[in-house]
């Protein structure tokens, strides 16, 4: 996953304190505003294809479509609580589906090649019993990629929000590097998203949210480079996505 340049700025912003806990695992050559889906084409580009894939709180399983379309043989699987009001909305049957009971993944030790998480980690009552599973079941250099809640409000049963140091603490602690933490929707859009659940908010999930585009302004004007700006944006995220990485041995 490429990220990384010249990390030379020590410029005292909103979240610099940040900036320098998760270095070098903040971009540095761009800031764009990222959705889970965006980092999958890229994931699939550096593995073998018909790679095996896992969908963690995979729900109705529409993240299916979006991995054939990138791989055609790719093997992916869906992996959800057995009840949920995701997983009840479920129609589709042109896919594997399993139930797990929230803590250990159904398969063998280094059998996946991906884990994929999208906005699953913050309805997660025992994150770090899940995440060290996920680290067990990826192979030597397999990937766990996805998006979480920072500063989102409740919503679905959610237990609580991660900041993006106490994701890396959770990647740590379970045995996996950190490699990627870039921001999503801003946690203003996100706020006004959730209290209006406006048609004309929906367009700011796959396009620069108005906080993140103020930031660019504001960092043209000040002459922040790219990792400064993802610095603040993370600072500022009501989501942001992720990549962690099982070291070879």
């Amino acid at each position: 996953m490429a990220r990384r340049g010249s990390l030379t700025s020590h410029r005292r912003l909103p979240g610099s304190d940040l900036r320098t806990l998760l270095r070098p695992a903040i971009p540095t050559g761009s800031s764009p505003q990222v959705l889970a889906d965006d980092l999958v084409p890229v994931l699939l580009a550096s593995l073998p294809a018909g790679a095996r894939v896992v969908d963690l709180g995979c729900g109705r399983g529409d993240s299916v479509d979006l991995f054939r379309a990138a791989d055609p043989e790719v093997r992916w699987v869906g992996v959800d609580l057995e009840h949920s009001a995701e997983v009840a909305q479920r129609t589709r049957e042109d896919a594997e589906f399993r139930t797990f009971d929230g803590r250990r993944l159904p398969f063998g030790d280094g059998e996946v090649d991906l884990v994929f998480c999208k906005q699953v980690l913050e309805h997660v009552e025992r994150p770090h019993e899940l995440v060290a599973d996920v680290a067990r079941t990826l192979r030597p250099g397999g990937r766990f990629a996805g998006s979480t809640s920072h500063l989102e409000p409740y919503h679905s049963r959610s237990v609580g929000s991660w900041t993006p140091y106490g994701l890396q603490r959770l990647f740590l602690h379970a045995g996996l590097e950190p490699e990627l933490f870039v921001p999503g929707i801003d946690a203003l859009t996100l706020l006004a998203w959730t209290v209006t659940r406006g048609r004309r908010l929906n367009r700011f999930w796959s396009r620069r949210s108005p906080l993140n585009a103020l930031i660019d302004g504001a960092g043209r004007l000040l002459g922040w480079d790219a990792e400064d700006r993802n610095t603040v944006k993370l600072q500022f995220s009501g989501q942001f996505a992720f990549v962690a990485r099982r070291p070879p041995p």
